[in-house]
């Protein structure tokens, strides 16, 4: 029986035992057994898998049922109640096959990385393409995650060649949310408040190990020992604050916690024709340094109208804005307040403290130390970086029905983006203990700089679409379109020192060193697409793409600015056969797909002309009668011959929906082959270009990559509870295959024939050197001489028990020849992970609602140097409470090499140093709570939903204490993961 439009409905059953089901499309089926009850309501639950059935795909929608391509999507909601500031960040391990890393909790700067399956290319861009609602040029970062309703990845190349040129990487489709027609307006709220903490800070040892390691490292290189016994007699005593200080300045350069709050306005509804969409979102996010250089901000307003004008005509207008600020610390790298902590004494304090003739205590200014600068003072006054951003972008679509299941669409897009940079670097003066003036001082000056950019993105595109059933079995889908896209880029920028005007911070009033620049760019991108899908009874599945590109960045010589990017994929539906229906109550169903096709990339280096000589001025470089003349010069090569790389893909996958829908299986396994990787050649010396980055790209090498992506779904319903689970697992693997003219790379990243691209390149060690790999001690030198192992030459002299041993694998041919070189180093690790998985989960029960999300990533390896691992290199590097364990004839297997003055023996680049990276955590767990209905009807409230949320709580890894190990690979200078605390709010009206 169906209901009425009020939803009564009469129904006869034969007896008291008998059991309802109620379904409808789009909701999950409930059953009640009718016992005593003669009037039974029900209220259908939303099924998710239902409202996913529709997907985003390039150009359009398509059936999720139906696609043959290698597709992965998620709806918005995934990031509501998450206290991101980023959408890249909230889809961290959410979507198959698709690895962000996050480095970072500096506000407004998550230093996002996205790759899709993998590394694909040597010299170029290895992110994907990624389209807000259909347009490319905008910043996923800066998006409010409040307005977006779907997240689209085309992994392979039956799904991303009709984007060509831009493909090879993988494309990312993000749709913003819009209004319903025939939607009464609804108004709503979101927002939370929350604090930050650091994942994990590094410790650095007390001011009384500090003297007594470096006492061991000093004597270690034979040097007088700066501390003796009246200076740890000092110490003890605490009467020397300004020598013998024990300070913690990890402690002192970070407060305890820093806020984060986040809100957004919306309203929404339609008329039988309009819908509307309006939205404003505030982020704002503090850091978590001390004097608070670190901050950013975010404004996001959307507005999103659509009507229909006499049943054939389709308009909708997208307009949106965001407002974006984030200031940074004037000073960073070996300058930055986070490198300066673990590299300054323990031994000095904050401020120097010296009497005044009142006997109180000077408290201004702080203090700069020898040649490390105090980072406390460089966070309250080293100045300061302050961008300033704004992007305005509107998308207009008007589609026209012209007969039955055939349109046209035409889509204009306009992408403007500016930025200011403002630069201030005082002079910070130091000083010595008594209060004076260091000398340097005299030459030290202020400056100021500027800069402005600006882009302006258009982009016109076109589609003619027809959609057709013959004889109700064969199923016909047509797409034929057209796009351009141009866009300008310019900046101008000043910079001038010695400011005489105390408070005017301002480029005019800089009197010296006064310079200039500005710069423009063009591009612009001319595209013919089509596509084509078929049908036999939804059951045999097929589906051919093509995209011909034409791009600015490639000469027109040799037709190379042109290129063809085709794609071929189909489908099974193996369950709809009639041999499969003895399995239909388990496995309802399942399909087979497979793809092949081409992608492209055309994004080579920070160039938009690298088929272009660059001609270089010169001021005042060339004398003629005695007077400087202006000259130019080309200090590079330039190749017109180059193309955009071209990617080959093959794709195999399956879909599974079993046990009444409730599990759902997903497995594709891809490879991907570079078939003209962009490489530098070797030249002869006679062509007077010495540096590899001025020679020109040639299309000659080969990468390969491989992997695959499983994804397990499960929801269910018992009783009242709600619950789900899904897990993700990927892998994916690749290899230089062909390296061409060009000369292997072999510094510590790797780039040569059959190894990963940029694998770790070194020594391989053996622990640390023992007293018993000599044959003797010569007691005059204090020395253990008559080595037993084999040694790096340049370092002989200085290996002693407690130092790295490094392995002889291999000499000039090929056989172990009892010395370390260039012949015995191997690739011994890998920066891009292996393996990315999550699993998340939800529980409902009556108003309840739990969700937890975990992700990691293994078989990765970073690399840390310099503060960040280890202690003592020169006058700086504080070592670590880990350096505690270090190696002395007491404690021969420690994990640290003995302490020594500049060990440059020992941090030789080798897998000693190699760290495992791997990790898993707890991205997210959150509870909710949703007032009843009952209640909130009451004061016309729709829905009132309280939530508490944690980001970050738990990370399970063996990174080196202190850092986050999505950072890989530091000196020490990067700002600290956090943790996010979040208590909020969801009301609709």
């Amino acid at each position: 029986v169906v209901t009425d439009r009020n939803g009564k409905y009469t129904v006869t059953v034969p007896n008291r035992d008998a059991v309802l089901v109620f379904s409808f499309v789009g909701y999950g089926t409930q059953e009640v057994t009718v016992g005593d009850q003669t009037d039974i309501s029900v209220t259908l639950e939303e099924n998710v898998r239902e409202i996913e059935e529709v997907v985003v795909v390039g150009y359009g929608t398509q059936k999720r049922i139906n696609l043959t391509g290698s597709v992965a999507s998620v709806k918005g909601d995934v990031l509501e109640t998450r206290p991101v500031g980023s959408v890249a960040t909230g889809l961290q391990g959410v979507l198959p096959g698709v690895t962000i890393t996050s480095p970072s909790g500096q506000p407004g700067n998550p230093g996002v990385s996205i790759l899709v399956r993998g590394v694909n290319t040597i010299n170029s861009n290895t992110g994907p393409l990624i389209l807000i609602d259909g347009v490319a040029g905008g910043d996923i970062n800066l998006l409010n995650p409040d307005d977006i309703e779907s997240v689209s990845v085309l992994k392979d190349a039956a799904s991303s060649a009709i984007y060509g040129a831009r493909a090879a990487n993988g494309v990312i489709l993000v749709t913003t949310k819009t209004g319903k027609k025939k939607e009464k307006t609804s108004f709503g709220y979101t927002g939370y408040f929350g604090v930050q903490t650091p994942v994990d800070l590094p410790e650095t040892v007390s001011g009384l190990q500090y003297m007594t390691l470096q006492n061991e490292a000093y004597q270690a290189a034979g040097i007088a020992q700066p501390f003796h016994e009246d200076a740890f007699m000092r110490y003890d005593s605490k009467n020397f604050p300004n020598d013998y200080s024990n300070t913690d300045w990890v402690a002192a350069s970070f407060k305890k916690y820093a806020t984060q709050q986040n809100h957004n306005f919306s309203i929404s509804g339609g008329s039988e024709r309009a819908s509307y969409y309006m939205s404003y979102g505030y982020l704002d996010q503090k850091g978590l340094v001390v004097g608070d250089p670190y901050s950013s901000t975010r404004h996001n307003v959307r507005l999103r109208l659509a009507t229909e004008i006499f049943d054939r005509i389709k308009l909708d207008g997208n307009l949106g804005f965001i407002d974006f600020s984030r200031s940074d610390a004037g000073n960073s790298g070996t300058g930055g307040v986070f490198r300066l902590a673990q590299r300054i004494s323990p031994l000095l304090p904050v401020k120097w403290q010296r009497p005044t003739d009142d006997g109180g205590w000077e408290d201004s200014p702080y203090w700069s130390f020898g040649s490390v600068a105090n980072p406390v003072r460089t966070a309250y006054e080293s100045g300061y970086v302050d961008r300033k951003s704004k992007t305005f972008n509107g998308n207009f679509n008007a589609t026209i029905d012209i007969v039955k299941g055939m349109n046209i669409n035409v889509q204009y897009a306009y992408n403007y983006w500016t930025r200011d940079t403002k630069t201030w670097h005082p002079t910070m003066p130091r000083y010595y203990a008594n209060g004076t003036p260091h000398p340097n001082n005299e030459t030290v000056r202020n400056n100021i700089a500027g800069n402005g950019e600006s882009t302006l993105t258009q982009t016109l595109n076109g589609t003619l679409n027809y959609e057709t059933r013959i004889a109700a079995s064969h199923g016909l889908k047509f797409l034929a379109g057209f796009s351009q896209e141009w866009a300008y880029l310019s900046s101008l920028s000043a910079r001038r020192e010695n400011i005489l005007l105390e408070g005017v911070e301002e480029i005019n009033a800089g009197t010296e060193n006064i310079t200039n620049s500005g710069t423009a760019d063009h591009w612009a991108l001319r595209s013919f697409f089509g596509r084509m899908n078929y049908d036999y009874r939804e059951k045999y599945l097929l589906e051919v793409n093509v995209r011909y590109d034409g791009t600015s960045r490639f000469s027109k010589t040799d037709r190379n600015r042109w290129g063809i990017f085709p794609s071929f994929s189909a489908g099974w539906k193996f369950t709809e056969e009639a041999f499969m229906d003895f399995a239909k109550p388990v496995l309802p169903v399942g399909k087979f797909r497979l793809s092949w096709g081409e992608l492209g990339n055309q994004t080579i280096g920070s160039s938009y002309y690298p088929y272009l000589v660059e001609i270089e001025r010169q001021d005042k470089s060339y004398p003629i009668g005695g007077i400087g003349n202006v000259g130019f010069k080309q200090n590079k090569l330039a190749n017109e011959k180059i193309q955009w790389e071209t990617i080959r893909m093959f794709n195999v996958g399956i879909d599974l929906a079993l046990l009444n829908n409730r599990l759902d299986v997903t497995f594709d396994w891809f490879r991907k082959e570079n078939i003209n990787a962009l490489l530098k050649p070797v030249y002869p010396s006679l062509v007077g270009i010495a540096e590899t980055d001025n020679l020109p790209f040639e299309n000659m090498g080969a990468i390969e990559n491989k992997g695959w992506e499983l994804s397990i779904g499960w929801r269910d319903q018992i009783d009242k509870v709600r619950y789900g689970l899904t897990a993700n697992l990927s892998d994916a693997r690749n290899k230089i295959t062909r390296l061409g003219k060009s000369a292997p790379s072999l510094g510590n990243n790797l780039r040569r024939e059959g190894d990963p691209i940029n694998a770790y390149y070194g020594f391989l060690t053996d622990g640390l050197v023992q007293t018993d790999h000599f044959g003797a001690y010569d007691e005059p030198t204090k020395k253990y001489v008559d080595p037993k192992i084999p040694m790096i030459n340049a370092y002989a002299g200085f290996v002693q028990p407690g130092d790295v041993k490094y392995r002889d694998i291999s000499g000039e041919n090929g056989e172990p020849d009892n010395k370390i070189d260039d012949y015995d180093k191997m690739v011994f690790g890998d920066p891009y992970p292996r393996y990315s998985y999550s699993l998340r989960g939800f529980v409902e029960w009556n108003n309840f609602d739990f969700q937890f999300y975990i992700q990691g990533v293994g078989k990765v390896n970073g690399y840390l140097t310099e503060e960040a691992r280890h202690c003592f290199t020169n006058d700086y590097s504080v070592p670590k409470t880990v350096h505690l364990d270090r190696w002395t004839p007491n404690n021969p297997g420690a994990t640290y090499p003995r302490m020594y003055y500049n060990p440059a023996h020992n941090i030789v680049f080798s897998d000693y140093w190699l760290e495992d990276a791997s990790y898993l955590r707890l991205k997210n767990i959150q509870l909710g709570y949703t007032l009843p209905k009952e209640l909130t009807r009451k004061i016309n409230v729709n829905r009132v939903k309280v939530y508490v949320s944690v980001d970050n709580l738990l990370t399970f890894t063996n990174y080196f204490g202190g850092f986050d190990p999505e950072v890989r690979e530091t000196a020490g200078d990067s700002y600290p993961q956090v943790k996010t605390f979040a208590a909020g709010l969801q009301v609709g009206f």
